[in-house]
């Protein structure tokens, strides 16, 4: 007799929308069923539900769980999130125990601090032979995960990403107001302050432009100022509508792992601007389509500014097109086939039927089935 069963599962912890548009991508991909075990996020939880349109397996972080209490086999493939987090690193441990596989995702990326350093003993004890691959944002974790002894082989970049269905290019540069764009908490890790002050100095010789910021936190904004718009926490379809609004997007965290919002700008078609700390700058920015400055220095901050705001027409048609051409390396619909690619290369044969290139970046076609006598 032929039996399908989920053979495949994916956790999330605070599964966002964006993840759940990935995750959706990769679903609809493949031919078997693919569970999903999550925590809430802290907001747009039937945005969630919605996007994945399957049931989602709620858990919270920190309670004691086992597949068998939610009803599950124990998955041959567990692409794994929240790792550190006591549930599903014992839904980890079963994987691992029944002789599965555990993709680790991992967003953080190499910043070479004493931290790290500390941190490599950590990870090669702990976690390093828990885990057969490593799938990461972009270069910068790709360099971590090499680091903490990874083999380069196991390593695939693209777990982050936007729906491009969401975040759609829209008018070129040039025919958009002059207008930068903030997207992000309020918060001091943001790099808000330096923003702030940058742009003081900027338009002082660049009066006509404007500021928009979304989000929320507990910094303050100025109220009075009528060249800086604000607004609380927004929709992604709220965001990208502002993006599209908007001339450069700025990023000027003092330390973000990768930045998804820089990805979401680039979608848009917007120049791009972040400081040195953003994961995502090795992968979206270069000389044509934006700058990196260096972290919480309001001098390089407004230099990069005054550099946007003189581009002229060619240059700003240049800036979209390359965001544009930057930003296709990520996203929903290249996020199935690194899922696809990762199957096959961790033996997904050995115990679902595959077939399957093993280029990550390559388009990828299998049929997963078990066979039950």
């Amino acid at each position: 007799m032929s039996k399908t069963y989920p053979a495949i599962a994916v956790s999330w912890h605070r599964l966002p929308p964006y993840a759940a548009h990935l995750i959706s991508a990769g679903i609809k991909a493949i031919d078997v069923p693919v569970h999903i075990v999550a925590s809430k996020p802290p907001n747009l939880v039937s945005e969630v539900e919605k996007i994945i349109d399957q049931p989602i397996y709620w858990i919270n972080s920190d309670d004691d769980c086992s597949w068998s209490s939610l009803g599950l086999e124990v998955p041959k493939i567990f692409f794994q999130s929240g790792w550190l987090s006591s549930a599903f690193k014992k839904l980890g441990i079963e994987v691992k125990q029944a002789g599965g596989k555990i993709v680790c995702f991992s967003d953080n990326s190499w910043k070479n601090t004493p931290r790290q350093w500390i941190g490599l003993l950590g990870f090669r004890v702990k976690y390093l032979k828990r885990f057969d691959a490593a799938w990461v944002p972009g270069k910068a974790g790709i360099n971590l995960m090499e680091f903490y002894g990874m083999p380069r082989d196991k390593i695939y970049q693209g777990m982050y990403g936007s729906s491009p269905e969401v975040f759609k290019p829209g008018i070129s540069l040039e025919k958009r107001p002059k207008k930068f764009i903030f997207v992000g908490q309020l918060i001091e890790r943001k790099g808000i302050s330096t923003l702030l002050n940058a742009f003081e100095e900027f338009r002082t010789s660049f009066p006509e432009w404007k500021l928009h910021i979304i989000g929320g936190g507990p910094l303050e904004l100025p109220t009075d100022d009528p060249n800086i718009q604000s607004e609380g926490f927004s929709t992604p379809h709220r965001v990208a509508e502002a993006m599209r609004d908007s001339r450069f997007l700025i990023l000027p965290s003092l330390e973000d792992h990768w930045g998804l919002v820089v990805h979401e700008g680039a979608c848009s078609g917007c120049g791009i601007i972040v400081s040195d700390s953003v994961g995502a700058g090795l992968d979206l920015v270069t000389t044509e389509n934006g700058y990196i400055f260096k972290t919480n220095s309001v001098e390089s901050l407004t230099q990069a500014l005054v550099a946007a705001a003189s581009r002229n027409v060619p240059q700003l048609q240049l800036a979209y097109e390359n965001s544009l051409s930057l930003a296709n390396q990520f996203g929903t619909h290249t996020w199935p086939e690194i899922f696809k690619a990762i199957i096959h290369d961790l033996g997904g044969n050995q115990t679902v039927d595959v077939t399957a290139t093993t280029d990550a970046r390559k388009p990828v076609a299998f049929k997963c089935q078990v066979n039950e006598k």
